[in-house]
């Protein structure tokens, strides 16, 4: 991969991401009919999550108090995971 090419925002660049992630859709825009290609994207590698909001395309302006819920569970998540792995 070239690290000057230009990278577009779509579903294709999460296959470049290596890191676990926290997908978290608007859940009533136009991401709500693609919804099994999300899901497809999180299956598609460990450490990958859902995280399930009820916001327009927006989500850090039309529904901010979600968010730390959102990054809580995260944590506690991780938190949890960690331990199993000791």
């Amino acid at each position: 991969m070239d690290p000057r090419a230009e990278v577009f925002p779509g579903i294709d660049v999460h296959d470049r991401l290596t890191r676990p992630m926290t997908i978290a859709p608007a859940g009533q825009d136009f991401h709500a009919s693609r919804r099994d290609d999300v899901r497809a994207v999180v299956d598609a590698a460990p450490g990958r999550r859902l995280a399930d909001t009820v916001s327009d395309h927006d989500v850090p302006m039309t529904r901010p108090a979600g968010l730390p819920t959102i990054n809580l569970d995260l944590v506690r998540d991780h938190a949890r995971d960690a331990g199993r792995a000791r």
